[in-house]
């Protein structure tokens, strides 16, 4: 087994600026004199989910991406990796308990239905707690703003489908757009559409896209498309970008209006391979209980039943009125809705 087709290279001032914009605003890191944490170095390595870094310099780059592709695995010029990243798969032969209880199956199991045969405990569906860990974990290192059991289920769903080609709509801190890239297919092309200093997330800049391009393996291909996803320009990036494919996995989490949501999935639904997935965040959303502009749950009661196949994926143990004062701080169940094309 090559360990280091599971290695990602991540470029340090990159990744300074990243932890500097999105860490250091947050109260608790000031607090214990962590904003002024900076790695040093060109290049640090990380498994893509097991803990633990390397720091590497220029000089080392190479050989590594080299390794990384399957060449002079073995050189003894690569640098020592962490005995934890040579061991074998972690098993993880339970699914999440609670959700499986209480979710209706439907989509889930579609998806399941091409690797019926395949164990639970194969090699590729073993890695999933663990890359949740980099992203929900009590200390995340590229957070995603999700409930942690809804993610899992969700991408229990993209595991299984494998996609080749994913476009996620609201990038923000990159946390489900890391977990995308771990799970897509090793050729996959995987696009992000965000707008800068929008308010659903603030959108990436040049150092986050950067950084964000290098969450996958070496074969994938990434691009980001940093405008507003309604404008006419936007699609027309997308479909110069995705020339003959069409879209296996569309993850809408944008701006989170009736208009900017209907408009996302009207606009781009036609570009959806038959068979492929459209997915919303925060169908739970809704302006009674989220305030103005939060409108997602109402468009998705709108539009799920006209489609055959389609899944709801809600926490049962998450509020979902976070505006209640007796509810702040809870686990909030925000909501994943899918969509079978």
């Amino acid at each position: 087994m090559n360990v280091y087709q599971h290695l990602r290279l991540l470029p340090v001032p990159a990744f300074n600026h990243y932890l500097h914009k999105r860490f250091n605003e947050l109260q608790w890191v000031r607090k214990l004199g962590l904003d002024h944490i900076k790695f040093t170095g060109d290049f640090i390595l990380i498994h893509a989910w097991k803990p633990g870094f390397v720091k590497l310099n220029n000089g080392q780059v190479e050989l590594v991406l080299s390794a990384m592709l399957g060449r002079n695995t073995y050189s003894p010029s690569l640098p020592p990796l962490p005995s934890a990243w040579l061991e074998d798969y972690e098993e993880e032969a339970e699914l999440d308990g609670v959700l499986n209880k209480v979710l209706v199956p439907g989509l889930f199991e579609l998806l399941m239905q091409s690797n019926a045969n395949e164990s639970i405990t194969s090699p590729r569906l073993l890695r999933l707690r663990t890359i949740l860990e980099k992203v929900s974990d009590e200390a995340p290192i590229f957070p995603a703003i999700q409930n942690g059991n809804e993610l899992k289920r969700f991408l229990r769903c993209v595991q299984q489908q494998k996609p080749k080609t994913v476009v996620e709509i609201g990038t923000a801190s990159g946390g489900v757009f890391y977990c995308l890239s771990q799970l897509a297919d090793p050729n996959a092309l995987l696009v992000s559409i965000d707008y800068p200093g929008g308010p659903y997330g603030g959108g990436q800049d040049d150092g986050e896209a950067e950084l964000y391009s290098k969450f996958g393996g070496p074969q994938q291909k990434k691009y980001f498309i940093r405008d507003r996803s309604f404008h006419h320009t936007t699609k027309q990036d997308l479909v110069n970008i995705l020339e003959d494919r069409k879209i296996d996995l569309m993850f809408i989490d944008g701006d989170h209006s009736y208009g900017g949501v209907s408009s996302d999935y009207y606009m781009y639904k036609d570009l959806v391979a038959p068979g492929g997935v459209i997915a919303f965040h925060d169908i739970n959303m809704r302006p009674e209980t989220w305030g103005r502009g939060y409108d997602v749950g109402i468009f998705w009661n709108e539009i799920k039943h006209s489609h055959g196949n389609y899944e709801e994926i809600i926490d049962p143990s998450g509020y979902s009125e976070p505006l209640l004062p007796d509810r702040s701080g809870a686990y909030l169940a925000y909501g994943i809705g899918m969509l079978m094309v």
